[in-house]
């Protein structure tokens, strides 16, 4: 039997004693508790931030005001979050300057209102920002760019520094290779779409969990996509993405979209993770997967540790892999088919499963089923630190992902307020151990760029 990577990793009472240091933050009677944050994509370290507020009586405890909590540098790629309680009485909003300073000495300034966390409207708010921004000197290049949300604790508001055009990173694998020839799936970091089909603009926002279609994910640089399957039986069987009792994207029209991306990107390699939901549409499914990708499927003699497997290997193919929802006789690596093996336990705490063979796609996938950010960012970390980092025998997936039930159901202001806290939990002193999959809702290229900045060679 496979040993725990890590002895001390097999202590139950670790994993939680990692997190207790973290608690719920309740605002006191007459406050609204707020997130302030800046996420800086700039491509230059910021120096230092300088914060003026106009009202001290604004915010109802001066522990939390940004003047005080909201300063200093910040590295290029790293977000910077912090607690802001709002006085709930105040009538002209919680109003403040930012004046920021990059490397090199150029300047940016903006005014901001607080107050934009709570008086949002239903659907959240993402837009360029605009009120009193100057760069200095001028900039078209960059732009501040706000996106409020909420979970079910906090209210959330973020200002992004980042180019006014997504990058693009359709080539990123090839770019690792050149540097880094040698380089195993389990020394490196990628992206991943959460729910990686649910794209579709006319399903309801708890059901919603992308932006982009499959084609725009890859180009942003998701290369993991889970996809979650069932039948629609119409005329015969049709296989859609699935989530919430909502179907997302035609899995035949994804696809397409993967086959086109691969024929036009040979360096690149993608990891399509599918789960069954109805055992009548699982043949169909495997049926779909070998004629829509048939000469670009990753092909084998028998079942490689994929951990340990050479990026380089896998250049121009897709690899498909089967949950154990399917039936064990559909897996063929010869054909294209291969097992995945979870490697986590599901939910907050979740543990680390034993495998007899590393000979699988094996993962360390353990969600934290929440719908507070300040319970999903500790359970991740610990997870992180108990289970992560480079050279072991599965790959580990930081699942910075919130689940929408009771208070709040809408993923969009959910992962408005995870997704804002990725780059600081991604470098996060205390947990040094870097994640192989870093698996995140609404993918996009800004987003991207922070999470393939952990490979020590982009």
């Amino acid at each position: 039997m496979a040993a725990a990577p890590h002895p001390e990793r097999n202590d139950p009472e670790w994993g939680e004693n990692v997190g207790k240091h973290f608690e719920r933050r309740e605002a006191e009677v007459g406050s609204y508790n707020t997130t302030l944050g800046l996420v800086n994509l700039s491509g230059k370290d910021i120096e230092s931030t300088a914060v003026t507020i106009d009202h001290t009586s604004d915010w109802d405890n001066d522990k939390w005001r940004p003047d005080v909590n909201f300063t200093g540098a910040l590295a290029d790629s790293h977000s910077r979050n912090v607690r802001a309680e709002i006085n709930s009485s105040t009538n002209d909003g919680c109003w403040f300057c930012v004046a920021i300073t990059f490397t090199g000495g150029t300047k940016l300034t903006f005014r901001a209102n607080q107050w934009d966390a709570k008086d949002y409207g239903n659907d959240g708010l993402r837009q360029m920002y605009t009120t009193d921004v100057v760069f200095d000197p001028p900039n078209p290049d960059l732009e501040v760019y706000q996106v409020v949300g909420e979970d079910s604790v906090v209210y959330c508001n973020t200002y992004y520094i980042r180019a006014p055009v997504p990058p693009d990173h359709s080539s990123w694998m090839g770019g690792l290779l050149a540097v880094s020839p040698d380089i195993t799936l389990n020394q490196l970091t990628m992206p991943g779409s959460h729910d990686a089909g649910m794209y579709r603009s006319a399903n309801p926002s708890s059901a919603k969990t992308q932006s982009l279609d499959v084609t725009g994910q890859l180009a942003a640089g998701s290369r993991y996509f889970d996809l979650r399957l069932g039948g629609w039986n119409v005329t015969g069987i049709e296989i859609w993405t699935y989530h919430f009792a909502y179907y997302g994207g035609r899995l035949d029209d994804i696809l397409d979209q993967v086959r086109d991306f691969i024929v036009a990107h040979p360096t690149e390699t993608i990891f399509l993770k599918c789960r069954s939901f109805n055992s009548y549409d699982q043949q169909p499914t495997v049926d779909l997967l070998h004629s829509k990708l048939a000469g670009h499927l990753f092909i084998a003699n028998s079942t490689p540790n994929f951990a340990s497997t050479r990026l380089d290997s896998l250049s121009g193919k897709v690899v498909c892999v089967l949950h154990p929802d399917y039936a064990s006789s559909m897996i063929d690596p010869a054909t294209g088919t291969f097992p995945y093996a979870d490697y986590g336990v599901e939910g907050k705490g979740g543990g680390f499963i034993q495998h007899s063979s590393n000979a699988n796609f094996g993962v360390f996938d353990s969600y934290t089923n929440a719908n507070d950010v300040d319970e999903m960012v500790p359970d991740q970390q610990s997870k992180r630190t108990l289970y992560g980092g480079y050279g072991d025998d599965y790959l580990f997936l930081l699942s910075w992902t919130l689940t929408g039930y009771g208070s709040i159901f809408n993923l969009d202001l959910l992962s408005s307020t995870a997704n804002g806290q990725l780059p600081q939990g991604l470098y996060d002193p205390n947990h040094p151990q870097i994640p192989n999959i870093v698996y995140i809702d609404n993918v996009d290229g800004w987003l991207c760029r922070a999470i393939l900045s952990l490979n020590p060679s982009i």
